[in-house]
């Protein structure tokens, strides 16, 4: 096989539209020289994060010993948003892998939808689905964002079912909390 150049916005593409374990692995060891290495570089970062129940023991967030929870998510997603590379990364529906040709979708099924403008998916059977996504809602002409965190749907059933419960999970709030938001400040409304 030919030795192939990527850039880092290549190799994030393929590691956050697939949930690219194998590309998060290659990324940590070029980073700190091995995942363990980066495992505690994220856990640093996710400390200063205030992500005090959150422990990474690699660097896909597959490894059964990784733990986190989805308030300490939010805190992830929050941060992650305020870069506009990045956000435009999670918000491509899909990109081409360089050298091979191949069309690579993005797994967040609600992307374009609802508003949604992109995060990550994630799946195992221990873990169930697991969904941070992104959506808009426009106030007052402004357009605001709105996160939220979906874990541990469905656990222990295959991943497919987990992550479409996770889907639904997600499309469920995504609608509430949408509905519930004004578009005027002025005007009257309610918020349960």
């Amino acid at each position: 096989m030919a030795d192939r150049a990527y850039t880092q916005r290549q190799l994030l593409e393929l590691m956050m539209l697939p949930s690219g374990n194998n590309v998060a692995r290659l990324l940590a060891r070029w980073d700190a020289g091995s995942q363990e290495e980066f495992a505690k570089k994220m856990n640093k970062a996710a400390a200063k994060l205030g992500m005090d129940r959150t422990v990474y023991t690699g660097a896909s967030g597959i490894e059964p010993s990784t733990r986190s929870t989805a308030t300490d998510q939010l805190k992830l997603a929050r941060a992650v948003m305020k870069n506009e590379a990045f956000r435009r990364i999670v918000a491509t529906p899909a990109v081409t892998a360089p050298g091979v040709g191949v069309r690579i979708a993005n797994s967040n099924r609600l992307l374009g939808q609802d508003g949604v403008i992109g995060l990550k998916t994630g799946s195992s059977t221990p873990a169930g689905g697991n969904l941070m996504w992104a959506a808009t809602q426009e106030i007052e002409g402004t357009s605001r964002l709105i996160l939220g965190v979906v874990l541990h749907q469905r656990a222990g059933t295959n991943p497919t079912q987990a992550m479409a419960a996770a889907f639904d999970a997600s499309r469920t709030l995504i609608t509430a909390i949408r509905s519930a938001l004004p578009r005027d400040l002025a005007a009257p409304h309610r918020i349960n």
